[in-house]
Formats: structure tokens, sequence, C-alpha cells
């Protein structure tokens, strides 16, 4: 039983403690009569302890562990709820870059990760251990390298390297798609579109510092010459226009036509032209201005075999000797002498015979005869 002028030895503080130590935060304390004496200003009089729900912003740098007590000194009291862990407060951004349509050859998606690239911060009642708000994720926009394309054999693709896409939150796992498409092949044919024995159908190899291009080897094949859209290559490296459309190698052929001067006089071979280029090829020859050349010098035409050949290169004349036979032509001129003497030296000059009569004038007679 207290009276007027008692002292006051009531305190807050324990209260207060205790339930700060359960998560409460002190707003006001209206008591402030400890030490002092009861009397007719205290004397009913009611005072306010006002305290509140203490929260907590839970952050990446400062997780809950759910299950576990949110106040330290209170173990029995309101738990981390889900939702408040680390993982639970951060996104991670990922590039991923799929890779497709080669069989049993296509690589694996390559998958790249940017950890924690976007946060968000929940906020706890200390007191009941609920989640009393949080925010969106936020972040700064995060930008992925490329990434080189696999070389598959067998395959080329559009694209030399792949990614470089940008993540933000609204997309964190952005997706680079890579086709690869099957080569093109090299296929060798004859004239008549029959296949070179001993020279297969290739499928273009993948150059293996660019998987967007394509490279194959024209074979040699001995006596042909390879021709592609009727213009001859050399065989050999080659590149494709078109990665993946085939490309038809025709053989032709290659072809000799011989043609043979004959000097008919003597029995000698005055010259040889040899011709050489495709089956079905112009020739492009003429004999005419060599025998006219011989003609200049004394020779006359006989006989013109090369008006046989034809004017392409083709089967009937393929490795064929064509003779142009020309003789000598003599120009004799002879000098008749008329005289009543006898010629008492004579002489032969350019293979004509001139006789000559010192002693007086004679009479001169030039005939031209041929020689043969």
């Amino acid at each position: 039983m207290t009276k007027y002028g008692d002292q006051i030895t009531y305190s807050t503080a324990d209260m207060i403690a205790d339930l700060e130590k359960k998560g409460y935060v002190l707003v006001n304390n209206e008591f402030d009569q400890t030490g002092q004496t009861l009397g007719q200003d205290n004397d009913g009089q009611i005072y306010t302890v006002i305290l509140k729900h203490g929260q907590v912003p839970v952050t990446p740098a400062n997780p809950g562990d759910p299950g576990q007590p949110i106040n330290p000194n209170d173990p029995d009291g309101p738990k981390w709820p889900a939702g408040t862990a680390k993982s639970d407060l951060t996104k991670d951004a990922t590039q991923t870059i799929h890779y497709q349509d080669a069989g049993d050859k296509t690589p694996a998606d390559n998958v790249t990760t940017k950890a924690d690239a976007f946060t968000k911060t929940v906020t706890v009642d200390k007191v009941t251990g609920e989640i009393v708000s949080q925010t969106d994720f936020t972040g700064d926009p995060y930008t992925f390298g490329t990434v080189d394309t696999p070389v598959v054999d067998g395959y080329h693709t559009e694209k030399p390297t792949a990614g470089g896409l940008t993540a933000t939150v609204d997309n964190p796992n952005p997706t680079d798609t890579v086709t690869y498409i099957a080569n093109g092949q090299l296929i060798p044919v004859d004239q008549d579109g029959n296949p070179i024995p001993g020279t297969p159908t290739t499928t273009y190899t993948t150059d293996p510092k660019d998987p967007t291009k394509v490279v194959t080897e024209i074979p040699d094949v001995p006596g042909y010459t390879p021709m592609i859209n009727g213009q001859p290559v050399t065989p050999g490296s080659y590149t494709p226009t078109d990665p993946s459309g085939d490309t038809t190698v025709v053989y032709v052929k290659n072809t000799s036509v011989t043609i043979e001067y004959f000097d008919q006089t003597t029995g000698k071979v005055l010259k040889t032209d040899t011709l050489t280029g495709l089956m079905g090829g112009n020739l492009n020859y003429t004999t005419t201005s060599t025998i006219q050349g011989y003609v200049a010098k004394g020779y006359r035409l006989v006989s013109d075999q090369f008006t046989d050949a034809g004017t392409t290169f083709t089967k009937s004349n393929d490795g064929k000797t064509y003779v142009v036979t020309l003789a000598h032509t003599t120009q004799t001129q002879f000098t008749r002498l008329t005289t009543r003497q006898t010629a008492t030296s004579f002489r032969l000059t350019n293979k004509a015979t001139r006789f000559q009569v010192p002693q007086r004038q004679p009479t001169r007679l030039t005939k031209p005869t041929q020689l043969r």
C-alpha cells in the first residue's frame, strides 16, 4: 500500500529491454517518474510507453537465414521466413548460345553466367517474422562477350561468332541460336555426265579458321582438264561460292592434232605444228599462211590433208597427224644459141645451161620450162 510521499521505485527499463529483445522498438516512454515521490501531481496519472514492431531490411549483403531466429537474443521467437536467403534476393544473368542441326556432331549449348547481376530488398517484421514488403529486382544491363562458333566438319554456319547479348531485369537470360548447314559436294563427271573412275564425289571441308566458309580439292585427272560452268579451273584447292550447293566438275579430255609440212622433193619434214585443246573446242588453226610462205620461197602445194581435220577437236582427229605436202618448183632458163661455130666453153648457172660462142654475137632465145 503506497501513500503520498512514498518513493516511486517502478521502472519501465526492464520491460522495454525485454520487448526490444523480441523485436520491438521503443517509440516513446512517457513514464519518467522513477525516483520521484507519490503526490497529488502524479496520483491517478496514466503513463504510456509506446513501442512498435521493428523491421529489418534483408539484402544480398545482409541476407536472412530461413528457419533461424530473427532476434539472436530471442531463440524461441520469430524465425526468418522463406524468401530471405541470399539466393532469393539475387538473380543471375545468363547468355545461352544454342547450337542445332549438326546431328550427333552438334556442340553442347554454351552458357555464360553473370552471378548476382540483379538484386532486390525484402523487409521483415522482427516481431511476427513476416515479410512486410519487397522491392522489384534492379540492376544495370549487362552485356556478355561473343563466342567463336565451333567448327564442325561437314557443316558450315552463317555466324562466325555468336553471343554479345545484353541481359536486363526484364530479360535476364537471353539466347542466341546458331544453325549448322550441311556442306555441299564436289561431283566429278566426264562430258557425258558419267562418274570419273577413281575420283569419287566428296563433301566440302569446313574452313578450320572460319566456320562460314568451305574449301575443297579439285582432283587432277591425267589427260583431262576440269571445268566448272564451262570455264577451265586449276586442279587443287578450290573455294565454292555457295557452301551448301553442289559443284559439278566436268572433266574434258585433252586432245591434240599435229600438222606436218613435208618436202616431197627432199623427203624431209620442213615444220611441225602441234595443236592442243579440249574435246569439242575450236582448232583455231589454218595452213593457208604457212603454205603461202613456202610458195613464196619456191615451193608448190601438192596436197593438204588438214582440210579433213574439221574445225573442232573431236574423237576422230584426236592424236592424228595431218600432212601438208610441198614440192620444189624450179624455174629453168635456158638460152639456145644459134651459131655456125662450135662452142669453145660452157658453164652451168642457177640450174640453167648457158652456151657461149665468143667468136661472134649470138642470137638468144629464152624459153621457160618446168623441171620435175
